[in-house]
């Protein structure tokens, strides 16, 4: 009888070891089935790389750093901006173009690299290439000069022409918009001028504070502190009409130049972002975007806040591709 008994809970416990052998899952099977909402964290669960495709100190590069500390906050990962000045912005652009679609490279962009770079150079990428995240401001473009300097308003620059001499002017980069703003300016005006090119607006600022060049073109937020200190004074605006923080600033169309030109930026990502990751990230810029420490950047940079939608601003892109284009065959700009 105990020999039965032994032999009985000897097969129970065999059977008993085979059934849960059978029910348990192989350790490749678990990923797959037991614990698939554990393993698919919730993104991002790494830092993320927001590239800057000009030199640290600019307006871009000021305004991703103040949007990355905010979005840090609603993603709780770190945000690193990363500068990668070259080529008007095209290096920059190219790169996160070619990157993975995971929502851990972006890049904060202004209209330049989409509508004027790829007219003038063989590029590997275009704006179908990416998706808008969110827009993030509108900015205008200026003519700054020295206090010192001799063209102390815009007639002083148009009257250089019987001169014969030629302007020397600089930009944040050959090629980008401010490059372009400057030479149908010139063209039209029918006035020799001479490019020189930099990496960032802060640049442009040196070059001008060091009267290095007889023009600077750039951003207001870039050389206001330098206009409010009185070493650097604003002659011309390239906007259809006066900019309310400029009041006392002509436009180009008011002497007769008829060039209207500005700066948009945005932030975006590789075309084929998850459609979750994307709607992570624009709901962490679109708060970032609302923030106080955005605004208060905004004002102590005099910026414009733009409120387009990203489909608003890519459709914005593909018009001023068509509008710059006709504007370089006019002039032959680039060529």
């Amino acid at each position: 009888m105990k020999k039965n008994v032994i032999t009985m809970l000897a097969v129970l416990l065999t059977l008993t070891l085979l059934f849960g052998c059978a029910q348990a899952p192989k350790q490749g099977e678990q990923a797959q089935s037991g614990q698939p909402e554990a393993a698919k964290a919730k993104f991002p669960t790494k830092p993320i790389n927001l590239i800057v495709p000009w030199a640290a100190g600019g307006s871009t590069d000021l305004m991703a750093r103040t949007l990355a500390k905010e979005v840090e906050k609603e993603l709780g990962q770190p945000v690193m901006v990363v500068n990668k000045a070259g080529g008007g912005g095209t290096l920059a652009v190219t790169e996160v173009s070619k990157s993975a679609p995971d929502g851990y490279t972006l890049v904060i962009s202004s209209n330049s690299p989409f509508t004027t770079q790829p007219l003038l150079n063989q590029l590997e990428y275009s704006i179908d290439d990416f998706r808008i995240v969110h827009a993030t401001t509108f900015e205008d473009l200026v003519f700054a000069a020295h206090v010192d300097s001799p063209y102390k308003t815009l007639d002083d620059v148009l009257n250089a022409k019987g001169s014969g001499k030629a302007i020397k002017y600089a930009t944040s980069g050959a090629g980008g918009l401010s490059n372009l703003a400057a030479e149908t300016f010139f063209e039209t005006a029918g006035m020799k001028r001479q490019h020189v090119p930099y990496k960032s607006g802060a640049e442009v600022a040196t070059a001008v504070l060091g009267q290095q060049v007889d023009i600077g073109i750039a951003h207001p937020g870039e050389l206001m502190e330098y206009v409010k200190s009185g070493k650097i004074r604003f002659i011309g605006v390239f906007n259809e009409k006066r900019v309310p923080e400029m009041p006392d600033v002509p436009t180009m169309s008011e002497k007769g130049i008829d060039v209207k030109w500005g700066v948009y930026k945005f932030i975006a990502v590789p075309k084929g972002t998850p459609e979750d990751v994307y709607q992570v990230l624009n709901k962490a810029f679109a708060k970032a975007f609302a923030s106080d420490a955005f605004h208060d950047f905004l004002t102590k940079s005099n910026l414009i806040a733009n409120n387009d939608s990203p489909h608003q601003v890519e459709e914005k892109i593909r018009t001023e591709l068509k509008v710059t284009k006709e504007w370089i065959d006019k002039i032959g700009f680039g060529k």
